[in-house]
């Protein structure tokens, strides 16, 4: 297993060329690596900033949003609020068709044939909605997905 700047020295990119960093919520397994990034941008929402406090540093520069947010030409943010209070996801709308990076509202593409909580949900309404969704016209890309996790590696995700 390796950390994020080891996988990302493999591919010629150092931490400080990591410049923006996008948080779809603040529990460990999302947000125990901006240590390596200490001069980053990181947007999250405003639900989650008492969360994150801890893993922010003093360097970083933090964005908060509580309403759909565009970064740059095809690339939002879009509030869930269904796994956490603040859960987001990230579109990128692409020349295949849009990309939905999910964070944790939702672990298996199941469920956008069976709608049901995934991952744990603070508010089932917003989960349900966001399976609506996202459940057609778009590309979802699970964090905790099997295909994913097998292909990446779980343990080098959440390190």
């Amino acid at each position: 297993h390796e950390s994020p700047v080891r996988t990302l020295a493999r591919a010629g990119i150092s931490p400080e060329e990591i410049d923006e960093i996008i948080l779809t919520h603040a529990h460990s397994d999302h947000i125990d690596g901006l240590r390596y990034y200490p001069h980053a941008r990181v947007y999250l929402h405003e639900n989650e900033r008492e969360e994150a406090a801890p893993y922010l540093l003093p360097t970083q520069t933090v964005i908060c949003f509580s309403d759909l947010t565009e970064l740059a030409p095809g690339v939002r943010i879009r509030p869930i609020c269904g796994h956490t209070d603040g859960s987001s996801v990230v579109e990128l709308d692409t020349p295949d068709g849009p990309l939905v990076l999910c964070g944790d509202e939702c672990y298996h593409r199941d469920c956008f044939t069976y709608p049901a909580e995934s991952g744990g949900s603070r508010n089932r309404e917003n989960t349900l909605a966001f399976f609506s969704r996202y459940g057609k016209d778009c590309t979802p890309i699970l964090f905790h997905d099997p295909d994913l996790v097998g292909f990446l590696g779980y343990k080098i995700l959440c390190q």
